[in-house]
C-alpha cells in the first residue's frame, strides 16, 4: 500500500473516530439533560407539594431547578417566588429577590393576578412609593375596584403627608363596600389630619351610625371617631355599650376588641373573645387571638384546652409556648415537629416563622442566647408585629448583655400587646435594678392595671419604695 493511501486511511479512521467521539458526546449530553429534565420535573411536582404543606424552604430549592431550566414559565416561577418571599434572609435580601421573581412573572403574563398582589404588598411592606403608585394604578385599570390596590394608594399618599390625595382614594375605598368597618377607619384616619378633621370624622362616624340603626359595626365605628377625636370618655362609653350586643363578624370583633385593648377595657376585651370561643365553635383566627390572651395571662393550660373549626398556625405556636413555660419540654418537642403539616402555603405562615425559635426554647435554660437572637431577627423580618416574637428577641438580648436592644424590644412589645403584663414587668425589673426606682414603680403599676391577678409588679413596687426609702 503506498503512502498516499495509508495516510488516507488514517485520516478516514481518525476522522470516523471524531464522529463517534461528537456522537457519544451528543447522545450523553442528551441522555444527561433528559435525566436532569426528569430530575427537575420530579422536584417541581415534589416542591408544590410542600409549597402547599407551608415548607418553603423545601420547596424553593425543589422547585428551583426546574424554574432555572424554564425561566420562561410564569406559574411555575410563581410558585418559587412564594417559596423565596417567606425563606428569610439578612438584609431582606429574600424580599428584593422575590420582587425580581415576581416582576419576571408579569414581564411573561402581564395580567397575572397573583403575582401583581403580591408584588403591591411587597412594595407597601418596603415602603417603595413610586413602585406602589405604578402597580396599583395598573390593576386598577383592569380591576377598577381592586380594594387592596385602592388601600395602597391611600397608604403612600397618608406616607406622603398627601391628605388631600388620601382622602380621595380612601372615600373610593370606602364606598366599594359602606359596610366594611375597616375602610372606614381608613377614611377617620385620613380625616383627622385634615382642616376641621375631628367635626368632619365625628360627622361621618354620626351620619353612618344613622344610616344603619341598630347595626354594632357602627356603634364601634363611633368608638373609633371619638378616640381619634381625643374624647376618650365618649370612645369608652360606644366600646362598651358595643361590647354588651352580638358581633355580626370577625373583622368587627377583632376591631372592638383592639380598641377595648386600647382603651384600657381589658375585661370587656376578654369576655367578648371568650364568648366568641365558647363551645369550641371559634373560627382559627379567633381562637388564636383568645389564646394569646390566654398566654398573656399566664393561662397556659387553658391555651392548651382551646379548640377552633379549623387549623391555625398562629393557634398551634401559643400552644408550643404554653408548654414551653410549663416546662414540658419533651411535648413541646413534638408539637414543634407537627407545625409544618399544619401550616398553609401562600401566607407568611406563622407556624413556619416561629420554627427554628421554638426549636431553640425547647432546650429551656440551656438555649443559646445569641442564636436564639438571630433566629427572632429572622423572623421578625416576616412577622415584624409579633409582640411575642419580640419579648423572646427581648429576654435573649438581656441574656447576652445588649441592654439598649433589649429596652427598645421590650417597649415595642408592649406596645403591640396592650393587655399583656409581661413586658412592663421586664422594664420594670431592669429599671428596678439600674436603680430607676421611680420609673420601676410607674412602670410596674402600669403592668398591674393590664393584669390585677400579676403578683410580680407587687414585688417590683415593694422592692423600689423600700430602696428609695433606704437611699
Amino acid at each position: 500500500m503506498s503512502v498516499r493511501k495509508k495516510r488516507r486511511k488514517r485520516l478516514f479512521l481518525s476522522l470516523a473516530a471524531a464522529a463517534a467521539l461528537v456522537l457519544l458526546a451528543a447522545v450523553g449530553y442528551a441522555l444527561r439533560d433528559r435525566h436532569l429534565e426528569q430530575r427537575a420535573l420530579a422536584g417541581r411536582d415534589a416542591g408544590m407539594q410542600l409549597l402547599e404543606a407551608g415548607d418553603y424552604h423545601g420547596a424553593m430549592h425543589s422547585i428551583g431547578p426546574y424554574a432555572r431550566r424554564h425561566p420562561d414559565d410564569a406559574d411555575v416561577l410563581f410558585h418559587y417566588a412564594v417559596a423565596r418571599e417567606h425563606v428569610a434572609e439578612p438584609n431582606n435580601k429574600h424580599l428584593s429577590d422575590a420582587m425580581g421573581l415576581y416582576r419576571r412573572v408579569l414581564s411573561l403574563q402581564p395580567q397575572h393576578v397573583g403575582a401583581s398582589d403580591r408584588l403591591l404588598d411587597l412594595y407597601r411592606r418596603s415602603g417603595f412609593t413610586t413602585e406602589t403608585l405604578e402597580l396599583s394604578d395598573r390593576i386598577l385599570h383592569v380591576d377598577p375596584e381592586h380594594r387592596n390596590a385602592v388601600r395602597a394608594r391611600v397608604e403612600v399618599r397618608f406616607r406622603q403627608r398627601k391628605f388631600v390625595d388620601a382622602e380621595r382614594d380612601a372615600l373610593r375605598l370606602a364606598e366599594l363596600d359602606p359596610t366594611d368597618i375597616e375602610s372606614q377607619v381608613i377614611l377617620l384616619e385620613v380625616l383627622r389630619n385634615l382642616p376641621g378633621g375631628s367635626e368632619r370624622l365625628l360627622q361621618r362616624a354620626q351620619s353612618l351610625r344613622e344610616e344603619h340603626p341598630g347595626d354594632v359595626r357602627f356603634d364601634v365605628l363611633q368608638s373609633v371617631a371619638f378616640s381619634l377625636a381625643g374624647n376618650i370618655e365618649e370612645a369608652a362609653r360606644w366600646a362598651q355599650q358595643a361590647a354588651a350586643s352580638p358581633m355580626p363578624d370577625e373583622a368587627t370583633l377583632r376591631l372592638l376588641v383592639e380598641r377595648c385593648d386600647r382603651l384600657g377595657l381589658f375585661t370587656e376585651s376578654l369576655r367578648l373573645l371568650e364568648d366568641a370561643a365558647e363551645e369550641q365553635k371559634a373560627a382559627p383566627e379567633v381562637a388564636a387571638t383568645l389564646a394569646a390572651r390566654l398566654y398573656e395571662l399566664g393561662r397556659y393550660e387553658e391555651v392548651l384546652d382551646l379548640r377552633a373549626k379549623g387549623d391555625s398556625g398562629h393557634l398551634d405556636v401559643l400552644r408550643c409556648l404554653a408548654l414551653i413555660e410549663l416546662k414540658r419540654f419533651d411535648e413541646a418537642r413534638a408539637a414543634v415537629a407537627g407545625l409544618t403539616a399544619k401550616s398553609r402555603a401562600g401566607d407568611s405562615d406563622p407556624a413556619i416563622v416561629w420554627k427554628p425559635v421554638l426549636e431553640l426554647l425547647c432546650d429551656g435554660d440551656a438555649a443559646d442566647p445569641v442564636a436564639l437572637a438571630g433566629a427572632c431577627r429572622a423572623a421578625l423580618d416576616l412577622r415584624p408585629r409579633g409582640p411575642h416574637l419580640r419579648m423572646v428577641s427581648a429576654e435573649a438580648f438581656a441574656a447576652i448583655g445588649e441592654g439598649s436592644e433589649f429596652v427598645q424590644t421590650a417597649q415595642e412589645a408592649a406596645l403591640l400587646a396592650p393587655a399583656w403584663s409581661r413586658p412592663l414587668v421586664r422594664l420594670a425589673e431592669v429599671s428596678l435594678a439600674t436603680g430607676h426606682w421611680s420609673s420601676a414603680i410607674d412602670l410596674a403599676q402600669a403592668a398591674l392595671a393590664r393584669n390585677p391577678d400579676d403578683v410580680q409588679p407587687l414585688y417590683v413596687i415593694a422592692a423600689a419604695r423600700a430602696q428609695q426609702a433606704g437611699a
